[in-house]
């Protein structure tokens, strides 16, 4: 599940941080925890995987944040803005 975990992190910072087109492919075979469904299902309906970066010591979730935070400030958009 370890490994799993941090396939989802590399996935974040490439489809987040990096901004680059993605297609993440996950056949049966792959699937060896009841966890990695939930993880994917997580994934589809909120967009977030909970608790994915609190087994990461490397903290990367903060690194992903401060680049997604400078591409959108850049793009003169700020978390205080709101769509109708």
């Amino acid at each position: 599940m370890e490994d799993f975990n941090k396939l989802l992190i590399e996935l974040m910072k490439i489809t987040g941080a990096e901004q680059t087109t993605t297609t993440f492919l996950v056949n049966d075979t792959d699937i060896k925890y009841e966890e990695q469904i939930e993880c994917i299902n997580n994934l589809l309906n909120t967009g977030e995987v909970p608790n994915l970066f609190e087994s990461d010591p490397t903290n990367q979730k903060d690194q992903i944040m401060q680049v997604v935070r400078e591409r959108a400030n850049a793009e003169g958009l700020s978390s205080d803005q709101h769509n109708n």
